[in-house]
């Protein structure tokens, strides 16, 4: 009691807080960041894929379709082939990686024939360069993966009359015979 006489006044009551819980954390950008790299991956992929278009082995189209389209090939060869009084402007034959002597040739095109057989499986590329090392577009001849191939190609040298070097970068055995207008 009070020196009055009346009882204490206990202090008002507070209102009970209402405690919020903690806000969970916010994954948006974890989550951005898994889709973008989800994305390099998918266009990775397909980039992948479209690369391997040159690497499929055997026709994938009907038998016929192919066999037109390598009579249409060989025609279209003959039709762009040097004169026919061309003569052999280069001959090689070899193991691995070599370079051909200069040689000179005249007219609109060369024919360049190659073969190669390699043990196992493995990488065959050849390069056709002009004047002082220079490519003469179409430059790569070939770049090839296999065990063994051949063809003839029919390169255009562009109003140009050398001096040309051949490049081949094989470990295979191969054979090279570049045929035209000297």
């Amino acid at each position: 009691m009070t020196e009055q006489g009346t009882p204490p006044i206990a202090p008002p009551a507070r209102a009970a807080r209402k405690r919020t819980p903690p806000k969970p954390p916010s994954h948006l950008s974890r989550n951005i960041t898994i889709g973008v790299i989800g994305l390099f991956v998918i266009l990775a992929a397909v980039g992948s894929a479209s690369n391997r278009e040159a690497s499929v082995v055997g026709p994938t189209a009907p038998p016929e379709a192919v066999a037109s389209q390598d009579d249409a090939d060989a025609a279209a060869s003959e039709s762009a082939s040097p004169t026919p009084g061309s003569a052999s402007l280069l001959s090689m034959k070899g193991t691995g990686p070599s370079t051909s002597d200069e040689f000179r040739a005249s007219g609109t095109s060369v024919d360049v024939a190659y073969t190669y057989t390699c043990p196992v499986e493995d990488s065959f590329t050849l390069n056709f360069y002009g004047t002082n090392g220079s490519p003469v577009l179409p430059d790569v001849i070939a770049s090839e993966f296999g065990a063994s191939g051949s063809t003839t190609v029919n390169e255009p040298l562009n109003d140009t009359t050398g001096p040309f070097t051949v490049e081949i970068d094989s470990p295979c055995a191969w054979t090279v015979e570049v045929t035209g207008t000297p």
